[in-house]
């Protein structure tokens, strides 16, 4: 069975194995049958950003897990 990984999907749930004389398991293939490709999967949360004028919140920004996002600083009327 293919190790759950938070924040990624595996493309396939088991792969072909084999279990040796010793007791340990190995992965037939690793390279083809055996390998395992992770895709992040999307992401969407409220940003807080601190400030002297208050925390400021930035909603629903969306990127993909382990991707660095920009987020734009909110504008306070009065202040740069």
């Amino acid at each position: 069975t293919v190790p759950v990984k938070p924040g990624y999907t595996a493309d396939k749930s088991t792969v072909p194995a084999t279990v040796n004389a010793d007791g340990t398991i190995t992965v037939d293939n690793p390279t083809t049958t055996g390998k395992v490709n992770y895709t992040p999967n999307d992401a969407k949360a409220n940003v807080m950003i601190p400030s002297n004028q208050g925390d400021q919140t930035v909603p629903n920004v969306t990127g993909k897990t382990g991707e660095h996002v920009t987020v734009d600083v909110p504008l306070l009327k009065g202040y740069t």
